[in-house]
């Protein structure tokens, strides 16, 4: 997020910063912002990713405090990139961006999270999600299959599966068999 991994500015930046230094400095002045941001950079340096996820949620978390949305966009991203089998910072993110009224970003976060949120089955939050994602993209067929799949997810079968058939037929209309063919499976 800082520097980038693997770019020219990254190589350039190295040797990177004592990260245990750098913990200890955060430890006796956690409300010191720089030295955060100076750990983060660090440990992204270092490849720590694990570990660089909770200080970007930390940094996140400070600049919406500030009111600084720019910077808590960036660093939510970078700790859904560092630990993307944790979607929170992700939702976050994708509340973030709807309020920025950014459809084509929340667009382009929506649908990878609402599959994780199932994958990892949680219907609750993945409705939720899917919900907020029409309201500001409209109805579509892919947000009503994700919104199908929650509501069997909750044990609310007969409404899941009449949304699956009504999903199918968008998919069909827009000629988008792969679509079609998730529903039918699902159907099955």
């Amino acid at each position: 997020m800082f520097a980038g991994r693997g770019t020219e500015s990254h190589e350039e930046a190295a040797p990177w910063p004592d990260v245990a230094a750098l913990v200890k400095a955060h430890e006796a002045d956690p409300s010191n912002l720089e030295t955060l941001e100076a750990l983060a950079l660090a440990l992204e340096g270092a490849g720590r990713d694990d570990e660089l996820a909770g200080y970007y949620e930390s940094l996140a978390a400070r600049h919406l405090a500030t009111g600084n949305k720019d910077r808590a966009i960036e660093c939510l991203r970078g700790a859904y990139k560092a630990r993307p089998q944790n979607p929170a910072p992700a939702e976050q993110l994708l509340k973030l961006l709807i309020a920025r009224r950014d459809t084509a970003g929340a667009e382009a976060l929506g649908l990878p999270l609402l599959r994780q949120l199932r994958q990892l089955g949680l219907p609750e939050r993945s409705l939720a999600a899917a919900q907020v994602l029409v309201d500001v993209l409209g109805p579509r067929p892919d947000l009503t299959a994700e919104i199908a799949f929650a509501e069997i997810g909750l044990n609310r079968k007969q409404k899941g599966l009449r949304l699956l058939i009504e999903a199918s037929r968008g998919f069909i209309d827009a000629d988008n068999t792969a679509g079609a063919e998730e529903c039918y499976r699902e159907l099955a």
